[in-house]
This record gives structure tokens, sequence and C-alpha cells, in this order.
């Protein structure tokens, strides 16, 4: 009785836990998809580092123009803090874009009828995508990918790439204002010629929804929300096989 409604661990032990994708009910349809967290550290990443090369770019400017004001320059102080100034405002154009960009691109969530997905199943979509901008377009992919990791020498590399790309939905010239977000629905078939999602010592099979939205002026966003596509039920494979 307190057993989970789909044994996964015991069933398919490669194949990685959903609870954390199904934890989040939706509006429109069943579960809300959480987004993927790098995004998140990103934006905090870029955020330390403008303020920690302001502050130091700031502080050394200071006492280099102090010592050029007092007749006693430091011309290898000096030669260090030009680049560090150009470095810097580099830094502010790029933090502030990225700015720009995440607070014209408002939050987007996305909410699916049915997790986790099976092979040659349809899954019903809804896309909610907030801010205030002009879009050219907003494309939502599903995505398959493969890593794998090996050693190399004393290096343990690791490569990903792209085993599968199925547009799921597109919307070209939009408008989106404040307090009205643009809204779409959509359904798409998992294909069934694609490994399932897979996770072991070196290798995995990761699926997942990708969103490109493009505007002229505040450029592309990217997010993406992880799925799991289990392996095909045995009874799915002999409806197959009778139906051919």
């Amino acid at each position: 009785l307190i057993s989970d409604a789909m044994p996964t661990s015991l069933e398919f032990p490669n194949v990685p836990r959903d609870a954390y994708l199904t934890n989040s009910p939706g509006v429109k349809l069943k579960y809300r998809l959480p987004a993927e967290q790098a995004q998140v550290w990103r934006l905090g990443f870029l955020t330390v580092v403008f303020l920690v090369t302001t502050g130091v770019t700031s502080v050394l400017s200071v006492i280099v123009v102090n010592k050029h004001l007092a007749g006693k320059p430091d011309w290898f102080l000096t030669l260090v803090a030009v680049p560090l100034v150009v470095a810097n405002l580099w830094a502010v154009r790029y933090f502030y874009s990225e700015l720009r960009k995440r607070t014209r691109f408002g939050p987007t969530c996305i909410e699916i009828s049915n997790h986790p997905l099976r092979p040659n199943s349809e899954c019903e979509i809804f896309v909610s995508q907030a801010g205030r901008l002009s879009l050219k377009s907003l494309i939502l992919s599903l995505i398959c990918e493969e890593e794998a990791t090996y050693s190399q020498g004393t290096d343990i590399r690791t490569e990903t790439r792209v085993v599968l790309r199925q547009e799921v939905l597109r919307q070209e010239a939009a408008r989106i204002e404040d307090g009205a977000p643009l809204e779409c629905h959509s359904t798409f078939v998992v294909p069934n010629h694609v490994m399932h999602s897979m996770q072991s010592g070196h290798n995995a099979i990761r699926w997942k929804l990708t969103i490109v939205g493009k505007s002229e002026r505040s450029g592309t966003m990217r997010r993406s929300f992880p799925v799991i596509v289990y392996p095909t039920l045995p009874q799915q494979t002999n409806d197959t096989n009778h139906g051919r």
C-alpha cells in the first residue's frame, strides 16, 4: 500500500526517478515542469564576476589616479590597471545585456498532460511565456541527448551530442505585454526509435523540452525543462505486433 504507483527502482533501475518532475501540479494540464537550474546559476555567477571586477577596478583606478595627481605616477600599476579597466567595461556591458534579456523575457511555464512519457504515446502540452517584448519566433523542441564519460590519459572527459530534435510547437511574430503572457497549446508524439532515459556510471540518455525565443532587441532566450522517457511496455509492443 505504501509502495510507489510505478515501481521504477525495481522494473527500470537505470531510469532516473521522476518524483521531482511531478510534484508541482499545473493550472491547465496535470503537471508543471521545473526548469533546469543552470540558467539561474549562470546569472548569479555573472553577478559575482561583475561585482568583483568592478570593485577591484574601482579601487585600483583611484590609486592610480591619485598617484598621477600627486606627481608620483606608478607606471607598472598603470599598465596593470589599463587592461583591468577594459575587461571591466566588457563585464559591465555583458552583465547588463544578460540582465536586460532576462527582464524582457519573463518566466516560462510549461505544463504537460502526463509524465513519465512513453515511446509512441501522445502528450498534450501548454506553454506560457511572460515578458514585455516583440518576438520574431518562439520554438519548443523535444530533444534527446547522449552523454558519454571516458578517460583519456589522466583526464576524464565528457562529451554530449544531440541524437534527436523534434519540433513540438512554433509561434511566429508575437507581441507579449505585461500581464498578458503568450499562451500556446499543442500535442506531440514521443518517437519510438530512440532510446529511453538512462543513467549509468559512464553513459546517460537525457530528454528535455527546450524553448528558444528570438527577439530583435533582446537577443535570444533559451530555456530547458527535463523530462523522463520510459521504455516501451511489453503490452504496447505486443499490441504493435498484432496491429502489424
